[in-house]
């Protein structure tokens, strides 16, 4: 053993770098300008229970999610997303009514559900979710039901049923209520105690064939 060089020490392979991904349509931001203003208006409505609101800005329509994925295989994704995408024209989807999951009784979330040309959206969702099959969580077999999540109660200490649906009743879907959905994002999503924070790592545009 030459006494000039010392034993090399055994190092570990650092471990891969991962993000948290989704695959969404954004909203247009006149429906976002609409909700943030909606939001004020709800805030009042529902003062029994602990609401935590998604800003307007993160409000968006999940397709896929995948939970961690390498950061190298977000590229490969973005192209995936493309490749399903591909001669698909933007298509339209309006506001429609708002509601509670699981139910009334026991809320978790409430949300925004969507009309329109859902027939696309469902086609389209459904295209994403079998071109990146290769990534993510593949059992993932839960109905596609379209809709935005506007706010998660944290905390339900709601007043008499009666006048917690009276309240709901109130939060009434703003307008405008359509837009041309035109986009499709990759997003990472960091997690912090303050929120998630969206970081839109691939733009896809629809367009006609």
């Amino acid at each position: 053993m030459d006494p000039d060089r010392s034993p090399s020490t055994p190092t570990s392979n650092p471990a891969p770098l991962l993000a948290r991904c989704f695959v969404a349509l954004p909203l247009d931001p006149a429906i976002q300008s609409a909700l943030a203003q909606a939001r004020e208006q709800w805030r009042r409505h529902l003062s029994g229970p602990a609401i935590r609101w998604v800003p307007p800005g993160q409000l968006h329509l999940t397709l896929r999610f995948f939970g961690n994925v390498l950061v190298s295989d977000l590229p490969a994704i973005a192209a995936a997303v493309e490749s399903a995408t591909r001669n698909c024209p933007p298509f339209q989807l309006e506001l429609d009514r708002s509601g509670c999951f699981p139910n009334h009784r026991q809320p978790r979330v409430i949300w925004i559900g969507l009309s329109g040309e859902i027939d696309r959206l469902a086609h389209v969702q459904q295209t994403i979710a079998e071109h990146t099959r290769a990534w993510g969580d593949s059992t993932e077999n839960r109905t596609f039901h379209p809709h935005l999540t506007v706010g998660r109660i944290k905390d339900f200490r709601p007043p008499p049923l009666g006048r917690w649906l009276e309240s709901l009743a109130q939060c009434r879907v703003p307008e405008p209520k359509s837009w041309s959905a035109d986009q499709i994002l990759l997003i990472e999503s960091r997690l912090s105690p303050a929120g998630p924070d969206h970081i839109t790592r691939a733009v896809i545009s629809l367009s006609p064939p």
